[in-house]
Formats: structure tokens, C-alpha cells, sequence
């Protein structure tokens, strides 16, 4: 399933290559950065809003978990950003980037969620549904995005597992200990041959001979 999902995603960048060369935004850099600026712009709004940040006051607070996890992302997610959407990376540092967007994107909406969770039970949450309703169809996408996610990296992992034993030859330590040599028990002796038993016909005693003086 995570090739199939890799090979459909390279032939959708394949079919938008002509698109993109006209359009410099719709290049893959440009495009996750605006992701990137996407989450960054809803995160500044629980910090510049004075409504939002009486009522969601957890999600400027460093010390709740998920919030806290949200900014080590973000952090991260800065530090792996190019300069420019024309800057030249290589397929690592691009996949690190888009790796630190997508935990960046996935951590905000936790943090949102919890944020709204808390609000909800002391009062200060807006009417209506929310981030945190469950059965949201953004939820939905987030977390088959993760599942695809960790299925991919499950596979590499698995592919470089496997290329590592074909690689590693296998250690004296692997190898079956030599099996103790068996106690035999001494043969028996063989046994003497044996006389074949006179036939009845054989007679016993000489027989005389004629003529003679017999007894």
C-alpha cells in the first residue's frame, strides 16, 4: 500500500512538472512552504488575538505537553527552512524539510486540539463545533497522512534490516556448537563357528571289515 501511495504521488509531480515550470509556486519547495507559513499564520493567531488568547491561554503556555511538542516542531521545521523557494537542496534536505513540516502540521493540530479541549471544560471555548469534535474530515486526512507515513518508514526500515543481514556474514558466536561425540558401546566379540551336527548316517564306530576276526 506504500508503494502504491509513493508511486501515485511521484506520478501526480510527474503530470504537474509542465504546470510548475510556468508557475514557480506550484513548484514542490514553494508549495510546502506555504504549508509551512499555513501553520505558522494559525499558530500567531492564538498568540496576537486577545479573545483567543483568553480563551485557548494553553497554547502560549511552553509548559503543556502538546504545546511544548508544537514548539520543539516548529523550531525544527525553522532551522531545516531554505532562504528562498528557488534555493537548491538536495533530495535529503528536502525530505527532511517536508518530513519537519508534516510533524509540524500534525503537532499544531494536537496542540489545537487539546487547547480546545481545555477550554470546552472551563467555559471559555466558543459556541460550536470545533477542532476537537470528533469525526472532523481534516482529522480524517491527518491521520491517514501519518499512517502512510509510518507505513513507509516501517518498509525502509524493514529494507534496511534485511540488507544489512545479507550483508553481515554470520559471527563464530552464530554458529551451531560442534555436537559432543557420541559414547559407543563395545561390540560384541564375534562369535566362534560353529560344527555342523553329523548326519545319522554317519556311523560312530568303524565298521570291521570282512573276513576278519570280528568281536
Amino acid at each position: 500500500a506504500a508503494v502504491r501511495a509513493r508511486r501515485a504521488h511521484v506520478s501526480a509531480a510527474r503530470a504537474a512538472l509542465p504546470a510548475a515550470t510556468r508557475d514557480p509556486a506550484s513548484l514542490p519547495l514553494a508549495k510546502l512552504m506555504s504549508t509551512h507559513d499555513a501553520v505558522t499564520a494559525q499558530w500567531m493567531q492564538y498568540e496576537t488575538d486577545p479573545a483567543k488568547l483568553i480563551a485557548f491561554p494553553t497554547m502560549s503556555d511552553g509548559r503543556v505537553p502538546l504545546t511544548a511538542a508544537f514548539l520543539a516542531d516548529a523550531r525544527g521545521a525553522q532551522e531545516l527552512r531554505p532562504a528562498t523557494a528557488q534555493s537548491r537542496m538536495t533530495t535529503a534536505q528536502f525530505s527532511a524539510y517536508r518530513d519537519a513540516v508534516h510533524r509540524l502540521q500534525v503537532a499544531f493540530d494536537a496542540a489545537e486540539a487539546d487547547a480546545w479541549r481545555r477550554a470546552r471544560t472551563a467555559g471559555t471555548a466558543p459556541a460550536g463545533p470545533g477542532p476537537d469534535a470528533p469525526g472532523t474530515p481534516h482529522w480524517t486526512v491527518v491521520a491517514q497522512t501519518l499512517t502512510d507515513t509510518l507505513l513507509a518508514r516501517s518498509a525502509e526500515a524493514l529494507a534496511r534490516a534485511a540488507g544489512q543481514s545479507r550483508a553481515t556474514p554470520p559471527s563464530a558466536a552464530d554458529e551451531p556448537a560442534p555436537r559432543a561425540a557420541e559414547k559407543t558401546e563395545p561390540s560384541a566379540p564375534p562369535a566362534e563357528p560353529q560344527t555342523p551336527p553329523k548326519s545319522r548316517d554317519t556311523p560312530i564306530w568303524p565298521i570291521p571289515r570282512r573276513g576278519g576276526s570280528g568281536t
